[in-house]
């Protein structure tokens, strides 16, 4: 069916060419008759109406392929490889929804879909870095740390040797 339409398209796209020149070759000889138009325009609407339909049939194919990944990855979330083809092909689709621009709305709504999926901390076992906390190292920390280790001690939770050997390490770290 797909090549019968196509067929016809180019039959359509090879008249289309040969109508404007009965309307341009009158209106060249002055006369203007609405009548020569009409295989013109009725070729014009042919080819628009085919290329509508064929952007239609487009955006449901990235829509299909989108479900497919989503799938593959519902079947087998910690391959990171099916989920970069899910984020891609859910990225296509967007796309063709909005005439190929892709905004941060549409990552979101790509970003929770997957998550429905397959959660991130199933699929990716990358540890995120805490950047509201200063350096391990710090002073501060490491002070803030003895006392910690000096109330659990306190409260029999550690031993005194347990003790012992985290405060020194800790002091070293100073």
């Amino acid at each position: 069916m797909a090549n019968t339409n196509k067929d016809n398209m180019v039959v359509i796209f090879r008249l289309w060419i040969p109508s404007l020149f009965l309307p341009v070759f009158l209106a060249f000889m002055g006369i203007f008759n609405i009548l020569a138009w009409l295989p013109f325009f009725y070729c014009s609407l042919r080819i628009f109406c085919f290329i509508l339909s064929d952007a239609a049939k487009v955006k449901e194919q990235f829509k299909n392929n989108y479900e497919l990944a989503k799938d593959n990855l519902r079947q087998q979330p910690n391959d990171n490889y099916l989920r970069e083809r899910a984020l891609q092909a859910g990225r296509q689709y967007y796309k063709s929804l909005r005439n190929g621009v892709l905004s941060i709305y549409d990552e979101q709504a790509i970003t929770n879909d997957l998550a429905a999926v397959a959660p991130v901390s199933q699929t990716n076992n990358i540890v995120q870095p805490n950047l509201n906390k200063s350096d391990d190292n710090s002073q501060s920390d490491i002070v803030a740390k003895l006392e910690k280790l000096n109330l659990l001690k306190d409260k029999g939770m550690i031993t005194e040797s347990e003790f012992e050997a985290k405060k020194k390490d800790l002091i070293d770290r100073m």
